[in-house]
């Protein structure tokens, strides 16, 4: 329901991964006087897959996570989160309020055992086929073993889902060289490079797109910051390139086109992930459509599959950071 879009885009997106995941079903949690009208009109097969949890009460955008973690209202975004805890979903998608997602999946999940705090992971196209990319938002400031915890469950992700063998581990920073950027970042630099992790140390924002690394580790201020300008420039770039494409229609001229507007496409790789939760956790795009909210719940359904919280808990206890305060 917290959508830009609303339930229209939800259902539509919903209809398309059951068409693609024969043993998909879904539970749309939402108000069911909005919701049922549009569920009522899909076939006989969709219906039977789809299940509806009725509740009025939606987490404003505006809402603060402290004010939505005090009031204990039965919002579809932590409805959906405690089905998770009572056995009746393996994953939860949200296209809501990204603050309240990320602390009510802690209140209400909590995160694995060795795990200080959550993080919000997406891919990042890139010559790779993909980078993955945390923190994204959820942790504005990070101690160097928290920044550690981040490269471990990267690795993890892009072994379980992406079927990277020994993924590369990067740090974003402001140069390459090591002594560059804060002190906070040079002590998790000297712990990366002492852990079993592919770590090749330090990258710079250029190398997101290139094949330098599978894994790109940042603190949530500037991974954010970093995502939201590329998304900037994808849109911007993509509507040049249309303009570029209406001027010159040869064949040759419209299919690169076509080719670099289907690259450029933020819809195809929506869906982030808040890894280190005791559950799964897919956060889409506010302005997410149909084609958007499909390609999320594909990656909720990796992870299902992945099994991503066990293999972090798993592998987490295997590193042995430096013992010290998790968070600045």
């Amino acid at each position: 329901m917290g959508g830009d879009l609303g339930h229209t885009a939800a259902v539509a997106g919903a209809v398309r991964a059951l068409e693609s995941t024969p043993e998909l079903q879904l539970i749309l949690v939402g108000d069911g006087g909005q919701l049922k009208p549009d569920i009522e009109a899909l076939s006989s097969a969709h219906r039977s897959r789809i299940k509806l949890e009725h509740t009025t009460e939606v987490v404003a955008m505006d809402q603060s996570p402290r004010q939505v973690l005090r009031n204990k209202k039965p919002y579809s975004m932590r409805l959906a989160l405690e089905m998770i805890t009572q056995g009746r979903a393996q994953a939860c998608l949200s296209s809501g309020n990204t603050g309240a997602l990320v602390a009510l999946s802690k209140a209400v999940l909590g995160t694995v055992q060795g795990i200080k705090r959550p993080a919000i992971l997406s891919p990042i196209p890139s010559l790779n086929g993909v980078t993955l990319m945390l923190d994204l938002g959820a942790n504005a400031t990070c101690a160097p073993a928290l920044l550690c915890q981040f490269a471990v469950m990267g690795d993890v992700v892009a072994r379980g889902d992406y079927n990277i063998a020994r993924p590369s581990v990067g740090l974003l920073n402001i140069g390459t060289e090591q002594g560059k950027g804060t002190e906070l970042l040079n002590e998790a630099d000297a712990m990366l490079r002492e852990s079993a992790l592919n770590y090749v140390g330090f990258i710079e924002g250029n190398h997101i797109f290139t094949d330098a690394v599978d894994v790109v580790v940042s603190d949530g201020f500037t991974g954010n910051i970093a995502l939201k300008t590329m998304e900037g420039f994808a849109q911007f770039f993509a509507a040049r390139l249309s303009e570029s494409g209406r001027t010159h229609r040869d064949e040759a001229g419209s299919s690169l086109t076509d080719g670099f507007m289907q690259i450029l496409d933020t819809r195809t790789h929506n869906g982030a992930s808040l890894v280190g939760l005791d559950g799964i956790v897919v956060k889409s795009h506010g302005s997410a459509d149909a084609t958007a909210i499909f390609h999320a719940i594909e990656m909720a359904t990796k992870e299902i599959h992945s099994h991503i919280p066990r293999e972090i808990e798993r592998t987490i206890a295997q590193y042995k950071f430096p013992a010290g305060e998790l968070h600045v």
